[in-house]
């Protein structure tokens, strides 16, 4: 956790409050079937204040826009396909998403905000038009395009790398970036056709623990599951607490808030998962009871977790890092 000064509690409310307008607003004018694109176009901005995806600021501007579209039709495309086509077209587009996102350090992890746009899409369907979602999206990545150019020219980072240097890129089946890249193309893929099979209401969360726990190297991705196993078993002691204890369910909005703005203050993976794990566990109180809701998350995290582990495991014994 940073140090806490006058200063960050002031600018951490600031940033709370922009957060929940934004998304607020951002739901208001385009529906609540897309407030999950707002969601994933806020963590876009936040994250790419700090770095961009490494290719000269139009590229970027074109890469980025183009996947926040094309996110759009492909998860429509998948939903109305089989088992095997949805496993095939996912596989490959994620593995795209990747592949290109990943032309920087592994470590700057510029590839997350289009991956949740991807999960968070595919679990979150339309109900009424489409044309809303389209546009969203086209708002969306072009509002995280424009931060990303504001961030280059500020920081003075502008890359030389274009995608005609990404074409003529040999590929590499054993580098981190290809092998990183295939794991998670396969890992998440998987983890969606199981909530799709299973047919539960919060099939992200498996998509989205696989996602998480899904590293470059496995002892990360070993060392995750640690974190998140003991981070998800205190996310539910503190839920019980709350809630089932303390009966603070009339307060929901105020304890949302209040779980949110000490958020903002975490840096580290496993404190921060104990506050995911409570707002997951908080999104499911209007239509779930407290038992079902925590026995759905840990079998949903537990499927989460094989698939990471062993999709990781063997892809990697297969495609040896030199």
């Amino acid at each position: 956790m940073d140090s806490i000064t006058p200063k960050k509690l002031i600018s951490n409310l600031f940033l709370l409050i922009f957060i929940v307008l934004f998304i607020n607003v951002y739901t208001g004018i385009f529906g609540d079937d897309n407030n999950r694109v707002a969601v994933t176009v806020i963590t876009s901005i936040l994250m790419f204040i700090g770095v961009d995806i490494g290719y000269k600021p139009k590229e970027s501007i074109f890469i980025t826009i183009f996947i926040f579209i094309f996110t759009c039709f492909v998860t429509e495309i998948t939903r109305e396909s089989n088992i095997f086509i949805t496993f095939i077209i996912s596989s490959i587009y994620i593995f795209f998403i990747m592949y290109i996102t990943l032309q920087q350090k592994i470590e700057y992890k510029s590839y997350l905000p289009f991956m949740l746009l991807y999960v968070f899409l595919d679990a979150y369907p339309v109900e009424d038009s489409y044309l809303p979602r389209i546009f969203s999206c086209i708002v969306g990545g072009i509002l995280v395009t424009f931060v990303m150019y504001i961030t280059t020219k500020k920081m003075n980072t502008q890359s030389s790398f274009s995608i005609k240097d990404l074409l003529k890129e040999k590929v590499d089946i054993h580098s981190e970036r290809f092998i990183f890249s295939l794991k998670m193309a396969i890992g998440v893929s998987i983890s969606i056709i199981i909530g799709r099979m299973l047919n539960v209401e919060k099939m992200t969360w498996i998509s989205v623990v696989t996602l998480s726990i899904t590293q470059s190297d496995f002892f990360d991705s070993k060392l995750r599951i640690r974190q998140r196993f003991i981070a998800t078993l205190l996310g539910i002691s503190v839920f019980l607490f709350l809630f089932e204890v303390l009966k603070l369910g009339n307060y929901l909005p105020i304890v949302s808030l209040v779980l949110g703005y000490i958020y903002t203050f975490l840096k580290d993976y496993d404190k921060k998962m104990i506050f995911v794990a409570i707002n997951d566990l908080i999104s499911t109180m209007p239509i779930y009871s407290t038992t079902f809701s925590i026995i759905t998350r840990l079998i949903l995290f537990g499927l989460g977790i094989i698939v990471a582990y062993f999709v990781s495991k063997v892809v990697e014994k297969k495609y040896k890092i030199n």
